[in-house]
């Protein structure tokens, strides 16, 4: 399989690909759901700062070895 391009180059910080999910999803989450991304293990504290900027609260999920590897997002109330 192959990642999209976005996936792999995602700007500056890597989180291109991110914000344009948070920005579409924030008009179209239903009440209560989340939003489960996978991030690199660096990209923790930038998920939870860019979740912020776009309304949600983000919980960090970890791998088998520790390490952050998931976003789980729900919009702030």
């Amino acid at each position: 399989l192959r990642e999209p391009h976005l996936a792999l180059y995602g700007g500056e910080d890597g989180l291109d690909l991110f914000r344009a999910m948070l920005e579409s999803c924030s008009a179209n989450l239903a009440d209560g759901g989340y939003i489960l991304c996978e991030i690199g293990f660096r990209q923790g504290d930038d998920a939870i700062r860019v979740s912020a900027e776009y309304g949600f609260e983000c919980e960090l999920l970890t791998d088998l070895g520790g390490n952050p590897r998931i976003a789980k997002m729900k919009r702030r109330i």
